[in-house]
């Protein structure tokens, strides 16, 4: 009895911490790229200026970052 306790425990447990730790990583990915092109001008490897066969782009380093601040704030 007390071990079918502590399992429904234990996996409420981990309903509760799963998103939690899946929107850490989501958050870490983004602000990583945010902060490697806004920050650090780290720009070598991103084809701003149209390059390649995309719909959109964006025309330079700053208007990305612009666009990307305000979808985190």
């Amino acid at each position: 009895m007390m071990t079918n306790i502590k399992a429904r425990s234990d996996l409420r447990l981990w309903i509760l911490i799963l998103p939690v730790l899946i929107g850490f990583l989501m958050a870490y990915v983004n602000l990583e790229e945010w902060y490697i092109v806004g920050v650090a001008r780290d720009i070598a490897g991103y084809p701003f200026g149209g390059e390649g066969p995309v719909p959109y782009y964006y025309k330079t380093p700053e208007l990305w970052f612009g666009v990307k601040a305000k979808l985190y704030t």
